[in-house]
């Protein structure tokens, strides 16, 4: 693999996935406001078809880490250097925002009882990556990073896994979600990587073979017509197909109040983020080609500091949703809108003037490279350790 291959596109992507779990987060209560109201269909459209962000972010990592490690030699030093270059600076901010996320929502009881309050209490929030809702994708990452190694020397000497590397990644995700079904009976399942396989393999797969097979995903108007074109309108006709039944599912739930198995749930959301990743790594090459070169920029910053913002947005909303307006009128589809608004607007800033600290890495690990070198180097080596 050439080391002048630019992918500035992939925090395009970065950037589309932390506006999607914005989206979700700032509109998971007007979901529950709205029930029985004409706007349920509207809010029930946003905070299920923009559930692609933290899947997306899964993909990202596994493909950014194997486009980058996996033609390099298998060594100790290697080794050594992915886990202090890696673990240190996801690891400190996950254990910094558990904490600060633990002591937020026990703040009053606290007071009243702080007995029940313990260390051990928030160790296992630690080690489930439940200090908040939010942070069980921090909690996946670490142990991706943990496995890399591992899967990285497997895949580098496993030729035939390579190449079923996706179908590899789902048989692994469903074979684990009937396990969990039928004997594990794991309650946190949404905390165990295996839950995800799905989309790392996948990164893996673009990962390893990008470079032979980036003539198929990269979208050009002049291939429209060739087989190219014919995969590229199925894959997105599919992709509209998932979003439809996953978004009708969730829709048909909270309008008549009745719950399918959660197999149904399970592979609705699957089919339509598994296809969402590919959809918005596509859509980042188009972005990056024909958009304004300032909405790029903005783009490529904003994927900069996307850790700090998806650890520290909550916080935002949480201080934002103090004051509720009535559902009824035009302020509540206001105040909807000004939660996503100011919770990515808001986080934006904090983050950005933060990391400018000598030791903003200790709360939003490592800190964005200068504009000249974010734009001229590949995004593997911009942004590795982000999400």
């Amino acid at each position: 693999m050439s080391k002048s291959e630019h992918l500035n596109e992939v925090n395009l992507v970065r950037a589309l996935a932390i506006v999607g779990v914005l989206m979700v987060h700032s509109t998971s209560s007007a979901v529950g406001q709205t029930i029985g109201t004409p706007y349920l269909p509207f809010y029930n459209f946003l905070n299920i078809f923009f559930k692609f962000g933290t899947p997306t972010f899964i993909f990202l990592s596994s493909f950014v880490l194997f486009y980058n490690y996996y033609h390099r030699p298998f060594s100790k030093e290697t080794i050594i250097r992915f886990y202090k270059n890696r673990l240190l600076y996801i690891l400190v901010p996950y254990v910094m925002f558990s904490g600060i996320y633990f002591t937020l929502k026990n703040y009053s009881s606290m007071l009243v009882d702080a007995k029940s309050y313990t260390l051990n209490r928030f160790l296992d929030q630690l080690m489930w990556g439940d200090a908040h809702d939010h942070l069980y994708f921090v909690f996946i990452s670490i142990q991706f990073y943990l496995m890399f190694p591992f899967l990285l020397y497997f895949f580098q000497k496993a030729g035939w896994a390579r190449r079923y590397a996706v179908l590899l990644g789902f048989a692994l995700q469903w074979g684990f979600i009937f396990l969990n079904r039928d004997y594990f009976q794991i309650v946190q399942k949404g905390s165990i990587s295996f839950s995800y396989m799905a989309y790392f393999f996948l990164g893996v797969f673009l990962g390893i073979y990008f470079e032979k097979i980036k003539d198929w995903i990269i979208i050009r108007k002049e291939n429209m017509l060739s087989l190219k074109g014919v995969v590229w309108i199925s894959l997105w006709g599919l992709w509209i197909v998932a979003a439809f039944l996953y978004v009708s599912l969730w829709y048909e739930t909270r309008a008549n109040g009745t719950w399918r198995q959660n197999l149904y749930y399970e592979s609705y959301w699957n089919f339509h983020t598994f296809l969402s990743a590919i959809i918005l790594f596509q859509l980042a090459f188009v972005i990056y080609r024909h958009a304004p070169k300032l909405i790029v920029r903005a783009m490529l910053h904003l994927a900069s500091v996307s850790f700090g913002i998806y650890l520290f947005h909550p916080i935002v909303l949480r201080f934002y949703r103090f004051y509720q307006p009535a559902k009824e009128g035009i302020v509540f589809h206001l105040w909807v809108a000004g939660g996503f608004l100011t919770a990515l607007i808001v986080s934006w800033i904090v983050v950005t003037v933060v990391t400018k600290i000598k030791f903003s890495w200790i709360l939003f690990g490592n800190k964005p490279r200068g504009k000249k070198r974010a734009v001229s180097e590949t995004a593997v080596q911009v942004r590795e350790a982000k999400p």
